[in-house]
């Protein structure tokens, strides 16, 4: 006959190991009760491994049986022997004798000791039982007893010591960082934190990180294996810099048709902030510059090319205009004109400046793309409603000559932004204490930048398209998203989006469950085929109802409950589920 009190018993009675560790002054366990009749029972059930060589401090709570071996007037039970035990494992008595009393009275004891050997170890043990005849006990003969307790000493292990390497430190925005374990005492699992990376966090051995945000980061290992676990923190050990970029040059010149004599005033358009200009002006004076905005005397007739190279730290760059300076003999009739911008978005307007020279009494505008498509105005407004790339001519008359000028693809016209349009998903969106959650930008628009709120979570912000967050405290939190695209963004903010619950109570999702009115204000009801026991539990893990039951449907009253969110655990004979509900 197989026990699991009595095996307990065996524990806390055991005289023959180690005394001198025992502290019987132990406190039972009040919320334990006795779950099967006759065999009294023991809290916890189940004990927690041994380990080798490492002190083992274990206490529990039992309520003597009822009856025993067929003895039904029992009155107590006392241990005599306890075979099987570790060596180094004491079970530390707390009394003498057990009574069984009505009520049945809880009592206590412990297991102490440093377990020396590996293996598994089943106990037996000598019970002696007492009749209670009218207030007496009777002492009976001995029984010997096979216990079901199974003592598992694990083999003591070598905890493990972190440390990693990372194929390269510093690195440009967008690049990856592959990064290898090289952890000591084979470690059985892997818990990586990047900071400023993507992810943001990793279980596996040797990941792989993108870096998107230029910044110094910190990068976190955590290692474990059965004999422990160790961190390492490398700060300061990602350096991330921004993607290299080298001007692209740009310029254009004020008036670009003169008379002999004339300047020409040039202004710098390069981008991507150049720190220095080298102009080089055919047939000007002076012949160079190195001003970013230099002026030019042309005393010469003819057409002149200009070149600009313009550089930063990034590198170089160089834009050359052929033809681009035409000169004139005084008096010369000359078509010539400006357009600014001359790249617009579409539904933009450029406006035309006639630069022609002479005593011009006509112009005629022909505005490819344009609106107007043409005009007789001296310097028109033209508005561009589709993209593409366009042509401008004007023609000019005194009443007795003419002269046009053709600018090939002048006018560059690109299409409007996308409009932006924030939206995210994350997975999971309910986690246990410590869980990790990971989001997805599902943004529209040509998005360039992101700024995430994550009240309840670590990092509390983040700039990364995709970041990995840590919830650590129990309770329902809001998610917002900020995009932008350089010209326009857009906010999202999805409200009671991550539930947090407490270790240990999250359970397998059945579409089979009904759980409704959700909110409630007074009763809510449970349906479900095989129904077996319905928790309530608060957002600090505390049990506030709890019901076994045999039927399909189960009617809770909630009135009398707080107004707040609750977990709802549901047992079926198919296992567990836990849903979120909120009573109003």
């Amino acid at each position: 006959m197989k026990h699991v009190i009595f095996t307990f018993f065996v524990v806390l009675f055991s005289l023959a190991l180690n005394a001198q560790i025992c502290d019987p002054n132990c406190t039972p366990d009040q919320s334990c009760v006795e779950n099967f009749e006759g065999n009294g029972m023991i809290c916890p059930v189940d004990l927690p491994v041994a380990t080798q060589n490492v002190f083992y401090d274990e206490t529990v709570t039992v309520i003597p049986p009822k009856n025993f071996e067929g003895l039904s007037l029992i009155g107590a039970i006392r241990i005599d022997e306890v075979n099987g035990l570790p060596e180094g494992i004491a079970w530390c008595k707390s009394q003498e004798i057990f009574n069984v009393t009505t009520p049945l009275t809880r009592y206590c004891a412990q297991l102490k000791g440093t377990p020396t050997t590996p293996g598994e170890y089943q106990l037996t043990l000598k019970i002696t039982p007492y009749l209670n005849f009218f207030g007496t006990l009777v002492e009976q003969s001995p029984v010997y007893d096979d216990t079901s307790l199974l003592i598992v000493v694990l083999p003591y292990v070598e905890p493990p010591v972190a440390d990693f390497e990372a194929n390269v430190t510093t690195i440009e925005q967008g690049q990856q960082v592959s990064f290898t374990d090289l952890s000591t005492n084979d470690p059985t699992s892997w818990s990586w934190i990047f900071e400023g990376g993507t992810p943001g966090a990793s279980t596996e051995q040797s990941p792989t990180v993108t870096y998107m945000v230029p910044g110094t980061y910190n990068v976190s290992l955590t290692v474990a294996n059965a004999g422990g676990e160790d961190n390492v923190v490398k700060n300061a050990y990602i350096t991330v810099t921004a993607t290299p970029t080298p001007p692209v040059a740009n310029f254009v010149g004020n008036p670009t048709t003169i008379t002999v004599g004339g300047t020409v005033a040039f202004t710098d358009q390069s981008t991507n902030n150049p720190t220095s200009w080298e102009w080089v002006f055919d047939g000007g004076e002076p012949a160079t510059s190195t001003d970013q905005n230099p002026t030019v005397t042309y005393n010469t007739a003819g057409t002149y090319t200009v070149k600009l190279t313009a550089t930063n730290v990034d590198g170089s760059d160089a834009k050359t205009r052929t033809n681009y300076i035409t000169v004139v003999e005084d008096g010369s009739f000359t078509a010539d004109f400006i357009g600014n911008p001359t790249t617009v978005e579409e539904g933009d307007t450029v406006y035309f400046t006639d630069q022609s020279l002479g005593n011009v009494t006509s112009w005629n505008w022909e505005f490819s793309g344009g609106n107007p498509a043409t005009s007789t105005e001296q310097s028109p407004s033209v508005v561009y409603e589709i993209a593409g790339v366009y042509d401008v001519k004007l023609t000019i008359s005194d009443g007795t000559n003419q002269d046009e000028e053709v600018k090939v693809g002048y006018v560059t016209v690109i299409p409007q932004p996308e409009p932006v349009v924030a939206d995210f998903t994350a997975n999971p969106t309910s986690v246990e204490i410590g869980g990790t959650v990971n989001f997805t930008d599902q943004s529209t628009g040509g998005v360039t930048s992101w700024n995430w709120q994550f009240p309840g979570g670590n990092p509390a912000t983040s700039i990364l398209p995709n970041p990995s967050v840590v919830y650590n405290t129990v309770g329902t939190y809001d998610v917002t998203l900020t995009v932008g695209n350089g010209t326009n963004q857009d906010e999202e903010v999805k409200t009671a989006y991550i539930t947090v619950i407490p270790s240990g109570i999250e359970g397998i999702d059945f579409d089979f469950v009904k759980i409704y009115p959700n909110p409630a204000s007074d009763n809510i009801v449970v349906e479900a085929l095989g129904l077996e026991a319905v928790s309530i539990i608060d957002v600090l893990g505390k049990v506030v109802y709890t019901k076994t039951t045999n039927s399909d449907k189960e009617f809770i009253d909630v009135s009398k409950l707080k107004k707040a969110n609750y977990f709802i655990k549901v047992k079926t004979n198919s296992g567990e589920i836990v849903k979120t509900i909120s009573v109003k």
